[in-house]
């Protein structure tokens, strides 16, 4: 129920804020966390940045060795991005973890490097998270 004693706070408060010239704190600055994961599989190593909440937990997933899941992403032609080492990257609006992936896919890096995996996907199936990187912007 609304009493009296609630309406005279409610208006002493607003004046007050009208009055003494003050302002709502503003809200605070939102910073947007984002990962860089090393994928090996002992014999070569790649990054993939990592964007997307749900890749971030697949991939420490990985890290900790309680998913057998290896990602498969979008192949970006465009420059390293983080994949120093390599001109290209995967696209980390187009990322996933997952359980299987078709063969055409797998590979190492540098089959990705050398044009022998000619496709727009890459799918190391027997990479796995070896590291994370925290990313701020």
């Amino acid at each position: 129920m609304f009493s009296a004693r609630r309406a005279v706070v409610a208006v002493v408060a607003a004046a007050a804020f009208g009055v003494l010239g003050l302002t709502a704190p503003a809200s605070a600055d939102i910073t947007i966390n984002h990962y860089v994961a090393t994928i090996s599989n002992g014999t070569w190593s790649f990054k993939v940045h990592l964007s997307e909440q749900t890749d971030i937990t697949e991939a420490f997933a990985s890290l900790n060795n309680t998913s057998n899941k290896h990602v498969n992403g979008a192949i970006l032609r465009t420059g390293p991005e983080y994949n120093v080492g390599y001109s290209w990257h995967l696209d980390s609006h187009d990322v996933n973890f997952v359980d299987i992936s078709m063969e055409i896919c797998d590979g190492s890096p540098q089959d990705v490097e050398d044009g022998t995996l000619s496709g727009d996907r890459y799918c190391p199936w027997g990479g796995r998270v070896v590291a994370m990187e925290k990313v701020t912007f």
